[in-house]
């Protein structure tokens, strides 16, 4: 017999034979038995490596559910009847095949393939199961921007929770939906309204994207002021145009969210329309008229002539205000920007008592009253 002997699984039978006229000999068989050997196949990659990126934020803790359900018919390949063991990190025997699927952390999964005909003839492999994790982002954001002012910017980012970390990133923008040619940076300067999304993706390839809503506010036009004057509760209502949110103001340090002012004495006023997000103040200047109930020309030097409250240098179509007495004689018409009326008719003083007004509005309405002369 030739040494090594190749064989095939057989009996054969041995024979020892004396060299003798007898010729006595012994014979016994020898067994051959030659069974497969098993072969495990490799799991392809992109099935055992993956990213943390379950689409709840909450399940991305470092487990994955592994689809399992190729792995056992590519381990075999064509072999049938073999048995399959998995032993999992701490070679604990798994169920077989694995459950599909298979939630997981990262770990090396121990596969045996045994020949049931003779358990001597196994093989073995490793399963590299990969959870890779996912940056760590803020998902949502949001910003502003000034529609009436192409110069204001805002600065959006990736949002990692660990800026000190965004060189160990690549990242990749959008604006609804469409990709920003060559914005690659962790930060971005923007100055109009859209959605912009970033990909932040790390070293393993792992990607996690961050959506930032951007919204446009801009300073209001006033259209016009409704006065409310001439009254015992002078008030004005503001209204304006714009796709900002104002706040309101007449004298720029009080500001409030009502665009309605009541209980206003009468005067010149400014309005201030704000802004909220800081996109700007509009102004504009009004007059609240009024008369006043009462003068005193008594020379002191305090409220010594009587005339309309709140005119400004358009008195709003008023021109000359006329004064009588309680008959009804015309006793002096004044200008409604000068002095007014000082207490004295053809140079005498007029006693103290109440004396009567008229004047017309610019819109036609005629204003008539009464106010009172102390001495």
């Amino acid at each position: 017999m030739t040494n090594p002997f190749v064989t095939a699984s057989q009996v054969l039978t041995a024979r020892v034979a004396n060299m003798t006229s007898t010729a006595c000999f012994y014979e016994t068989t020898v067994t051959f038995r030659v069974d497969d050997l098993p072969e495990a196949f490799t799991i392809p990659t992109n099935l055992t490596t993956v990213c943390d990126d379950e689409v709840n934020p909450i399940s991305q803790d470092g487990l994955f559910a592994f689809d399992t359900s190729t792995f056992e018919s590519t381990i075999l390949g064509t072999q049938t009847g073999m048995i399959v063991n998995y032993y999992d990190e701490n070679n604990y025997l798994l169920p077989t095949p694995l459950p599909n699927p298979f939630v997981s952390v990262s770990q090396n999964i121990r596969v045996e393939v045994i020949n049931p005909l003779n358990l001597t003839c196994n093989a073995t492999m490793i399963i590299p199961l990969q959870v890779n994790s996912v940056p760590e982002i803020e998902l949502i954001g949001d910003g502003l921007v000034c529609s009436n002012n192409t110069t204001f910017t805002l600065n959006i980012d990736a949002g990692l929770i660990d800026p000190t970390t965004q060189n160990d990133y690549s990242y990749k923008w959008f604006l609804n939906g469409n990709e920003i040619p060559n914005e690659t940076n962790y930060n971005l300067l923007v100055n109009i309204e859209g959605e912009y999304t970033v990909q932040v993706t790390n070293a393993n390839y792992c990607s996690r994207t961050r959506t930032i809503t951007v919204t446009t506010s801009d300073i209001a036009t006033i259209t016009s002021i409704e006065i409310n004057d001439f009254s015992d509760n002078n008030s004005i209502v503001i209204l304006v145009d714009g796709g900002g949110t104002y706040e309101y103001s007449l004298d720029n340090n009080t500001y409030q969210d009502s665009n309605v002012f009541t209980n206003l004495e009468a005067g010149i006023y400014t309005v201030h329309v704000n802004d909220i997000y800081g996109c700007g103040i509009a102004t504009q200047e009004i007059s609240i008229l009024g008369v006043p109930k009462f003068f005193t020309p008594n020379g002191d030097g305090f409220n010594e002539t009587w005339n309309i409250q709140g005119i400004t240098n358009q008195p709003n179509g008023i021109r000359t205000i006329s004064i009588f007495d309680r008959y009804g004689k015309l006793l002096k018409e004044v200008s409604a920007l000068g002095q007014g009326w000082d207490g004295l008719f053809n140079g005498q003083e007029m006693p103290s008592t109440d004396y009567w007004y008229s004047f017309t509005l610019e819109n036609g309405k005629v204003i008539k009253g009464h106010f009172t002369l102390k001495r």
